[in-house]
């Protein structure tokens, strides 16, 4: 049997679907009631910040896939981020080590690999240095990588997966799923710099094949590849039938308007659009190489257009639902 915590969340909710695509035993752990479609999935509620409901999940399992996090640019989330990502790693590590888990494939991120001055193609054996590029993000997922070796020093067999910026179906306004509500509601601004992007569907299917196979340990980056926001943006507008970002907006004034946002949420209560954080990682050209997964995984990742086309389409979907 193989446990998922974050099992309800942007990326969680698609491992699960594709283990239990292959006829894999497969519990989801969740914090709070919700409801499920899926009936060849079980469900156990149960915290990675509460090692004793962990303990009780994981009696039985072979394997944990750990991708329950919490991914905010935001200062004011910063303290319940280290909580959740790097003592609740701490939490899922011993967990295993009580219960007998045998494998622990952990969702970090390339975040945790640092920024190396003057390089511009990063891979999996970047050692982690902070820099003016370094986040809050960054460093609680590094810190928690450092858990998850710890579990392997202790005898846990260990895997990862590095993922860049994550496109998938997302109902709720989370994550990357932020992108495409900012397009479709025609916001003007588009910025230099380019992103790193992967499919969903691309992660989980990593994330199986490492569980498939034993001897595959250390980390795998998962990245389809890089565009241009400019590009990126007018690809969603298309599929939305929506006008495109128009204004470019200088480093200075996105630092204005991260200001700006951060007293309104102050005032609302609300997350940020944008932070001084995300202002300067999307100024980057950093380009996070895929050569070992495609080599030890096998892994063709799919075209941007195909990733987009299922994540506009499911968003269009969703808003008729509301």
């Amino acid at each position: 049997m193989v446990i998922v915590t974050g099992a309800t969340g942007l990326v969680g909710s698609v491992i699960i679907d594709h283990f239990a695509s292959r006829n894999i035993p497969v519990t989801g752990l969740y914090r709070k009631k919700h409801s499920e479609d899926n009936t060849h999935v079980k469900w156990a509620e149960a915290d990675v910040t509460d090692i004793e409901s962990l303990t009780k999940s994981f009696a039985g399992a072979s394997a944990v896939v750990h991708a329950a996090a919490v991914v905010s640019f935001s200062q004011r989330s910063k303290e319940k981020m280290f909580h959740v990502n790097v003592e609740g790693t701490a939490n899922v590590v011993n967990a295993c080590l009580q219960s007998g888990v045998k494998r622990l494939i952990h969702v970090s991120s390339v975040a945790a690999l640092g920024k190396i001055p003057n390089q511009n193609v990063i891979d999996e054996n970047a050692t982690w240095t902070v820099s003016d590029k370094t986040t809050n993000y960054g460093l609680s997922k590094y810190l928690a990588e450092l858990e998850v070796f710890r579990g392997e020093a202790e005898g846990i067999s260990v895997a990862m997966v590095n993922p860049s910026i994550i496109l998938a179906t997302e109902k709720n306004q989370r994550s990357s799923s932020k992108l495409f509500q900012y397009i479709f509601d025609e916001q003007p601004f588009y910025t230099d710099g380019q992103l790193n992007y992967v499919d969903a569907r691309d992660v989980a299917e990593m994330i199986l094949r490492l569980y498939e196979n034993t001897s595959l340990k250390g980390r795998y980056i998962a990245n389809a590849g890089r565009v241009a926001w400019k590009i990126f943006f007018d690809k969603i507008a298309n599929r939305f039938n929506k006008k495109p970002p128009s204004i470019k907006v200088p480093h200075a004034l996105a630092q204005l308007a991260a200001s700006a946002e951060w007293l309104r949420s102050l005032l609302t209560g609300q997350e940020p659009i944008i932070t001084k954080e995300t202002a300067r990682v999307a100024r980057q050209q950093i380009f996070f190489s895929n050569k070992k997964a495609c080599k030890e995984l096998a892994l063709p990742f799919r075209e941007l257009d195909e990733t987009l086309d299922w994540c506009c389409q499911a968003f269009l979907a969703n808003r008729g639902k509301v």
